[in-house]
């Protein structure tokens, strides 16, 4: 992210917080990131943009439609993560 301190990884239907300065600043939690769930089965996150403000986020997930329907889903997030 622009503030050179946190990471946002996607992976197949959610997006992780990583903090790249403490290790520790997820307390209560056994992982070392925040878990920030995608869009109820909409399928595979494919795009991710991050404003260049570091305000909003956006994700984009669908699937393909082998079964005969087919989805695409745009889920915009507020981002408020401290910058220090």
């Amino acid at each position: 992210m622009p503030n050179g301190r946190h990471l946002v990884v996607a992976s197949h239907d959610i997006l992780r917080l990583y903090d790249l300065r403490d290790s520790s600043a997820f307390k209560g939690s056994s992982v070392p990131f925040l878990i920030v769930p995608g869009p109820p089965r909409a399928g595979v996150i494919s795009q991710l943009y991050i404003d260049p403000t570091a305000r909003f986020m956006v994700s984009i997930a669908g699937t393909r439609g082998w079964d005969g329907s087919s989805t695409e889903t745009l889920v915009g997030y507020e981002i408020n993560v401290a910058a220090s």
